[in-house]
């Protein structure tokens, strides 16, 4: 006599789940990982925007901040400079111009940290112009 099937047995069931729910899981595990990555590229961004004005504010002279008064995450940072003075060996630096002056290069540097991002470094030159 041959036998009818009439559906699923309770092992198939739980089979076909297991499976069902393993599938899902990973899912949204690259989902969380892709919005984690997401998130900590558009911190990145922000940190670069901010070393830029930092920066730009640093050149005119302003050198410390309230930080307390700036919305989240630029509250989170923190600026540190780094203003290099030419040493002797770095007499390549100057260059000369007209009227018997010279335009000397010296390199500054902006450091932006956040908890838990990679610091962003922006590096640009002070230009002075003295008499020779």
């Amino acid at each position: 006599m041959r036998r009818k099937e009439k559906g699923m047995t309770v092992l198939e069931v739980i089979i076909a789940i297991t499976i069902l729910l393993i599938g899902t899981s990973f899912v949204v595990q690259s989902n969380s990982l892709s919005y984690n990555y997401l998130k900590k590229q558009e911190i990145h961004q922000q940190m670069v925007f901010f070393a830029a004005g930092r920066m730009e504010a640093a050149l005119e002279g302003k050198t410390s901040f309230d930080s307390t008064i700036m919305a989240y995450p630029f509250n989170t940072f923190t600026t540190t400079f780094v203003d290099h003075t030419i040493a002797p060996d770095d007499r390549n630096l100057d260059i000369p111009v007209l009227d018997g002056k010279t335009m000397a290069l010296i390199p500054f540097k902006v450091i932006i940290s956040a908890p838990g991002q990679a610091d962003v470094e922006m590096y640009n030159y002070q230009v002075n112009l003295h008499d020779d």
